[in-house]
């Protein structure tokens, strides 16, 4: 018998709420306006305004970060891809066309034009090819276009 006054005040205090619910429910009922009838139906809460909302912000940082990687991807320079494996850059087993004395070009092995197959390359000069390898039958050296220092040395086999 010592719990029985629990139950009494549980239902009271149960009883005290369905009281309040009923009582805010009539008071906001008595305020709502009825619906009018008409062709239009009628307009929906204005809701938060939109500078409380997030997605004008997200949308915002996703314009300028899509107009800033267009930016980097206008200002840097790119290669053109040349049809050896390497894309653009001269590696071992790409074969070289030679057009001039300091004027090379990646080209594909298969062509008519190939001078001869990439065995090595080297960063900088040379001493007379000395650092090419024994199969190597000739060097060429690339110069830059602007300081024309030798910036690297191809050392190569011949078709």
């Amino acid at each position: 018998m010592v719990g029985d006054h629990r139950v009494l005040t549980n239902f009271l205090v149960l009883a005290g709420n369905v009281r309040q619910y009923r009582k805010r429910v009539r008071t906001l009922d008595a305020r709502s306006e009825p619906p009018v009838p008409g062709l239009f139906p009628s307009p929906l809460p204005a809701g938060r305004p939109l500078r409380a909302r997030a997605g004008p912000y997200v949308a915002l940082v996703t314009l300028l970060a899509l107009a800033v990687l267009v930016g980097v991807g206008a200002w840097t320079p790119r290669e053109e891809a040349k049809p050896g494996r390497g894309g653009g850059q001269i590696t071992v087993g790409d074969c070289l066309n030679i057009l001039a004395a300091d004027d090379i070009e990646e080209i594909a092995c298969s062509s008519a034009d190939a001078d001869g197959r990439v065995v090595r390359v080297i960063d900088g000069a040379t001493d007379g090819g000395r650092g090419c390898p024994q199969e190597a039958t000739s060097y060429v050296e690339e110069r830059s276009s602007e300081s024309g220092r030798v910036e690297k040395t191809y050392c190569f086999t011949r078709n």
